[in-house]
């Protein structure tokens, strides 16, 4: 054998591409796309063997000719590579391209070696198809201790090809490989049967949606069946560690995945099996920012995952969502966790976000939170609050905070944040944005380990691009609301029962009943200079432009507004005065005034907005740490909700039921502000757009009388 599963050569023919007559250079300059090729297709017409690729960099045109992409390989071929060898792709404009090209071939290794895509070089913006490795219709394919990195696509990807009558891809396995910095996936499995990937890392995947470690997603009249992914690393991929879904393609499955002893951490989301039938997730510590183990449908229209056996992991911060009583859960150990956000630079500010796995509605801790910040190891004397600022003194240093809290179920959690390095600002580079995931060795377990089966689901929302995301994974991210059919008549009647009040304008950008020019000219042809994003859904597009119609932002693209980024409480005061005065015409009570203590920590440019959503009526912080508003904390989504519904009916509701913005949501569900459910989840920009574009495209706003309070819904 020539590795752990590369087994013996065909034969013992064996070619070293820098012989002659293929004499491949490997001096980093020279293609040696077709020396490496001829020297394939003479081992090729021995029946097989081994063709060695010594130490240098080798140049490849991975383009396609001929139908085929890069280095085309054949039945019975070995590639062996040392660890110093490096294969390199040449830049292009392309939307597709592949360093390794398996198509519709048997028997064939590739052992070792350095893939190096073209993703800082490419040349072209289009496409995402830029592989390491492609695999089609290819049956008995091993990869071992392959590192493929930086690609303008994947990494790996296992599928099938498009010409007729071609088979199934079966029996393959990645073992040892690494995948790094590519730009879509780690690895991307379309269509196969008995596929492992065993041993691997896949890591900083980002770019293009869906960056995932691993992304497994059949095409139409595609399957995927039999895949284990064991002992292996996800750490640090712009969404999903391992996403498997299925997205609504017609005639195409999923079946019997097994994930088991793999760690999970520091991504954006962690496990997601969507639609799959049958499988197990086993002894996996699993953590995402967002949600840690999903097993809900991807929408309406497609089916559950069922029959899924997760049992024995460590889920930590956000715990499991589970839709189907089929799927049994058991044995899980759930961990709270906390999370850094912001730039680790001298006099910018830290703020943090706690997840409680053990919680039942939503993964924020519902009971007070202890908060200690520490420089090197050292508490910091008053640094007791949710968000830092950091300091001179603390340039070179690292920092850290621990949090404490009673669960739901009476146990007492502690966590641990990852230690940072704290950079001076003057060096022009940050340590952290937007998330830094926990440090797992310090994050401590409530005392019990809780069993659940099917139906005794965690249930939480989050909408990262907006509730109508244009990301097939997130067509339906959350659930439908909780609000019962009394609940729903009790506020149908409150809001004065108008049967329009339900149904945003369609009127196109504008809302016809509230004027142009009353308190603020906009800009009727904004759209002209916007630059409008395919990887955002229409309404949010168009919440972007009413934005811009209102000079509520200076910026001309989704991009630059940072859409994707957490919105922070003082950012929030901003859009929300300049909605209450710009559009709705409000006047602030400048007789009213407040102290906040932590006032001077917040962005200069922004304390008038603060004050004055304080004198709107907006916004109010928090008197229990001595009147302090958290500028720089992250506004959640049930507040976002509760600010827009005071505006729109020109009042506070009642705030002392559990959770506090229950009527909030009720009221904000009924209109049309956010589509599933609102929790103390944090928002990106975009989102918060989205729902103050929905709340001012309600068709039935009227201004009140004496004019100082503006336009508010009919009735109110």
């Amino acid at each position: 054998k020539l590795g752990v599963y590369v087994g013996a050569p065909a034969s013992d023919f064996v070619v070293n591409v820098k012989d002659v007559p293929y004499a491949a250079k490997g001096d980093g300059k020279t293609d040696d796309t077709a020396a490496i090729q001829k020297a394939i297709d003479v081992v090729a017409t021995k029946g097989g063997g081994i063709v060695d690729i010594p130490n240098g960099t080798y140049m490849i045109n991975g383009l396609v000719s001929n139908g085929k992409h890069g280095l085309q390989l054949r039945d019975n071929v070995t590639i062996r590579m040392s660890s110093q060898t490096v294969l390199q792709a040449l830049p292009n404009s392309s939307k597709w391209y592949s360093i390794f090209w398996i198509n519709n071939v048997k028997n064939v290794n590739i052992l070792g070696g350095t893939l190096i895509g073209e993703r800082d070089q490419h040349i072209g913006t289009e496409g995402e198809w830029g592989f390491g490795v492609s695999i089609f219709s290819s049956q008995n394919i091993v990869v071992e201790n392959v590192i493929a990195k930086n690609f303008w696509g994947d990494g790996f990807y296992v599928g099938k090809s498009r010409e007729v009558g071609t088979q199934q891809t079966e029996n393959v396995v990645l073992y040892n490989v690494v995948a790094d910095n590519n730009r879509r996936q780690g690895l991307s499995i379309t269509d196969g049967k008995k596929i492992k990937v065993l041993k691997s890392v896949f890591k900083n995947t980002m770019g293009t949606v869906p960056q995932s470690g691993i992304d497994i997603e059949p095409d139409e009249a595609q399957h995927v069946s039999d895949v284990e992914i064991s002992e292996s690393v996800f750490e640090n991929n712009g969404f999903h560690g391992i996403l498997v879904e299925m997205a609504n393609q017609p005639n195409a499955s999923i079946s019997n995945i097994k994930i088991h002893n793999n760690k999970v951490i520091g991504n954006r989301r962690g496990v997601r099996m969507s639609g799959v039938n049958g499988g197990s997730v086993k002894h996996n510590m699993i953590e995402g920012k967002e949600v840690s183990l999903d097993l809900r449908k991807s929408s309406d229209s497609s089916p559950y995952s069922v029959n899924i056996s997760v049992s024995d992991n460590i889920i930590i911060g956000t715990g499991i969502t589970n839709t189907h009583s089929s799927n049994i859960l058991s044995q899980n150990t759930f961990k709270s966790a906390v999370y850094l956000i912001g730039t680790a630079e001298v006099d910018k500010w830290l703020t943090t976000i706690v997840k409680d796995g053990d919680s039942r509605q939503n993964s924020t801790p519902s009971q007070p939170i202890q908060y200690q910040w520490y420089v090197d190891g050292q508490a910091i004397k008053g640094a007791i609050y949710k968000d830092y600022k950091l300091t001179a003194d603390q340039s070179g240093k690292k920092v850290h905070v621990e949090v404490k809290f009673m669960d739901d179920a009476g146990n007492l959690e502690t966590a641990v944040s990852t230690q940072i390095l704290v950079k001076n600002s003057s060096s022009g580079s940050s340590q952290v944005a937007p998330v830094i995931s926990p440090s797992l060795s310090s994050v401590s377990s409530s005392s019990n380990s809780r069993s659940s089966g099917g139906g005794g689901s965690l249930v939480r929302d989050y909408c990262p691009y907006g509730d109508y995301s244009p990301s097939y994974y997130d067509h339906t991210c959350g659930t439908t609301s909780s609000s019962s059919a009394d609940e729903r008549t009790n506020i149908s009647t409150f809001l004065a029962q108008d049967t329009g009040i339900r149904t945003p304008s369609e009127s196109g950008f504008f809302n016809s009943t509230i004027p142009d020019g009353k308190c603020y000219t906009r800009s009727s042809t904004i759209s002209q200079a916007v630059s409008l994003n395919e990887g955002f859904s229409e309404e949010v597009q168009k919440a972007f432009v009413f934005l811009r119609s209102y000079e509520m932002t200076k910026y001309a693209t989704l991009e630059n507004f940072g859409a994707n980024e957490y919105l922070t409480r003082q950012a929030a005061a901003k859009f929300f005065v300049q909605f209450a005065m710009n559009v709705l015409c409000r006047t602030p009570d400048t007789s009213h005034a407040i102290a906040y203590v932590d006032i001077d920590s917040a962005a200069p440019d922004l304390v008038p907005y603060i004050q004055l959503a304080y004198q709107l009526g907006l916004m109010k912080g928090s008197s229990q740490d001595g009147n302090r508003f958290y500028p720089h904390a992250l506004i959640t989504k049930a507040q976002v909700n509760a600010v827009l519904v005071r505006l729109l009916l020109n009042r506070y509701l009642d705030e002392q039921q559990t959770p506090w913005y229950t009527q909030y949501n009720q009221v904000g569900s009924l209109l049309g502000i956010f589509r599933n459910t609102a929790g103390n989840e944090p928002v990106v920009r975009s989102h918060a757009a989205l729902m103050l574009y929905r709340a001012y495209s309600l068709p039935s706003f009227v201004q009140v009388e004496n004019g100082s309070n503006g336009y508010v819904l009919k009735g109110h």
